[in-house]
Formats: structure tokens, C-alpha cells, sequence
């Protein structure tokens, strides 16, 4: 038997646990690039989040059963580097599978120079540099 939890209780299940789980993994694309950088340095988004996921599952005898990749993509007109980079990255991620969810970028960052604090973040439309 298994259990589910919800409202802050456990509960039994019914239904059997199946001898193989699977997983669907959800990424939050800077959510996982802000972690990425204050635990390791990075100050790219270079990361491969089929194989994080692959790595995951496999450490804990899960499949893989889909991968959900949720990310900001700032306008061309304001950041035509960073709008390319995340078309073209967000394409490669599609041709292996992973389902992808965009909006347009609601806010801009403002770096404070150090590579472990967040950034401070400011509405784009005020922003004023």
C-alpha cells in the first residue's frame, strides 16, 4: 500500500504502489540557474535539464517519465542577447522532449556584482539605467 499526503494529513491508499515508480520533472529555468550559481559559481545557463533529471530518477530507481521546463524569455528589443539565447536553448529542449512553458520576462535584473547574493529585482518598465 501507499500513502498520499494532502491538507497537512497522510493517508493510506488502496491502490498498490507499482514496482517501478515514475517521475515527471518540473524545472523552474531561473529558479534553477539562481541555485546553480550561488552553489557552484555559475554565471551561465548552462545546464542540461534532461540529464539532471535522467541523473535524479537513476540515483533513485525511478523512470523518467517527462521532463516540464517553465522560464521567462526577455523581449528582443531589450535584451536581444539574452532573447536569442533562450529562443534557441528553449528549441534544442523541444527536439529532445521536454514540454516547455514561456512568458515574456516581467523583470529585469540589476546586478550587484557578487556571485553568491540574488539579484534585486525591478519592474522593467521602471528601471533606469
Amino acid at each position: 500500500m501507499g500513502f498520499f499526503y494532502y491538507d497537512g494529513f497522510m493517508t493510506e491508499l488502496s491502490v498498490p504502489i507499482p514496482p517501478q515508480k515514475r517521475a515527471i520533472f518540473f524545472v523552474d529555468g531561473q529558479n534553477l540557474f539562481y541555485a546553480a550559481r550561488e552553489a557552484f559559481g555559475h554565471r551561465y545557463p548552462n545546464y542540461d535539464v534532461q540529464a539532471l533529471a535522467q541523473s535524479i530518477c537513476q540515483e533513485h530507481g525511478w523512470t523518467l517519465a517527462g521532463v516540464r521546463f517553465y522560464t521567462g524569455i526577455p523581449d528582443s528589443t531589450e535584451n536581444p542577447k539574452w532573447h536569442y539565447f533562450w529562443n534557441h536553448k528553449l528549441a534544442i529542449m523541444k527536439r529532445k522532449g521536454i514540454y516547455i512553458f514561456t512568458r515574456p520576462s516581467a523583470t529585469a535584473t540589476r546586478r550587484s556584482g557578487s556571485p553568491t547574493e540574488r539579484p534585486k529585482q525591478y519592474s522593467s518598465k521602471s528601471r533606469k539605467e
